[in-house]
């Protein structure tokens, strides 16, 4: 390790490694928040500005920090339905939706199909939706 000839040391600085980084944790408080963390709070955990924070998002998931919130929790909620017996208003109230009809919506526009159709596919073993 004497010798610089037989090695070198370079610092490589990417945009794209903090970024990466930046995501990974613009998700773990997503997740962790059920999808229910606006701009302002991300801003202010991450110390980063919300317009920037938003950019990531977009970069990684094509979807503003709203639309990446909303497939956060839908994406709960399809995993709580098909592997829980909680009932869908238990999954409602414990995603935080106030308003049942939004999330029946919501759910719908997402998977092509009613949570409790979801929940009977999936009872019975039938095809899934993965995916928004």
């Amino acid at each position: 390790m004497t010798d610089p000839a037989l090695f070198s040391i370079n610092r490589i600085h990417s945009e794209s490694d903090n970024q990466e980084y930046l995501f990974s944790k613009i998700t773990h408080i997503m997740k962790s928040s059920h999808g229910r963390c606006t701009r302002e709070e991300l801003s202010s955990q991450l110390h980063y500005n919300g317009e920037y924070l938003n950019r990531i998002i977009k970069k990684y998931t094509g979807k503003t920090i709203l639309e990446y919130g909303q497939s956060v929790y839908l994406e709960e909620a399809r995993i709580m339905l098909a592997g829980t017996d909680k009932s869908i208003s238990a999954i409602i109230d414990e995603l935080g939706f106030s308003n049942r009809s939004h999330f029946y919506r919501l759910f719908e526009r997402a998977y092509g199909q009613t949570p409790l159709d979801y929940r009977r596919k999936c009872k019975a073993g039938g095809p899934q939706v993965l995916s928004s």
